[in-house]
């Protein structure tokens, strides 16, 4: 069990490099299309996987693994797949990894509830190798590939938005990152049932002012656009009257 066990943790981090790294560039255009783009995409995903391996072998809980990942997949992986924008990558990079990590919580939250273990949830499917991790993994990372072919027909808009908007959505989903990063931290500790569930209500609220915030920006940029096209309109009509 536990061999079949540090199966899954390498596949569910193997699956999360894929998932991050498809969203950034479905977020703009495949540099390299075709077979080739996939070979690369699967490649450079077990690279990932592999740094992070021995990131989280050193400390497991710490916040240098998903920095450096992060720093890895937007400078190198994504630059080299992807025809996107520093920008872009990187608001890509944290909004992926930023809904993983709300994933993983809500679903590690209801997995401990179902079990009827609220007290030592996070031992049983976070710490301790075996079926209830097993379970846990493949629930959770499931999600992610769900949530992923949902919405990829969507995020190639988010490269519409207009320059400024981009800053503005980085500068929110970093804020974002780093009080989820704070909140994981009081999950770590001994907490009562009710710190647990305001802990979920934060971050699914963190997960729907994303949503909203590129909800505002997709129509705003929407209107922008449409502004521009009756301008371009009103120039021409001139022209052709004078």
């Amino acid at each position: 069990m536990l061999i079949l066990s540090r199966i899954v943790e390498l596949f569910a981090t193997f699956t999360e490099c894929v998932v991050i790294l498809s969203v950034i560039t479905a977020s703009s255009t495949k540099r390299i299309p075709g077979r080739k783009g996939l070979f690369l995409l699967i490649a450079f995903s077990l690279c990932s996987t592999i740094l992070v391996t021995i990131l989280n072998f050193i400390d497991e809980f710490s916040y240098i693994t998903p920095l450096v990942s992060m720093t890895f997949i937007i400078f190198v992986t994504s630059k080299i797949l992807s025809t996107g924008t520093l920008l872009i990558r990187s608001c890509s990079c944290l909004l992926s990894m930023l809904t993983i990590q709300c994933i993983d919580y809500i679903v590690l939250i209801l997995c401990g509830h179902l079990a009827g273990n609220p007290e030592n949830f996070f031992d049983i499917f976070v710490l301790a190798p075996g079926k209830s991790r097993i379970i846990f993994l493949i629930i959770d990372k499931s999600i992610d590939i769900l949530l992923y072919f949902i919405i990829r027909n969507l995020l190639s808009r988010l490269s519409n938005l207009a320059h400024r908007l981009q800053i503005y959505l980085f500068i929110l989903s970093t804020v974002s990152y780093i009080v989820m990063q704070f909140l994981f931290q009081i999950v770590l500790s001994p907490n009562l049932l009710i710190m647990q569930l305001a802990v979920v209500a934060s971050w699914c609220f963190l997960i729907g002012l994303i949503t909203a915030f590129i909800a505002f920006f997709l129509s705003l940029t929407k209107h922008e656009q449409d502004r521009q096209r009756m301008e371009m309109l009103r120039s021409e009509n001139a022209l052709m009257t004078n």
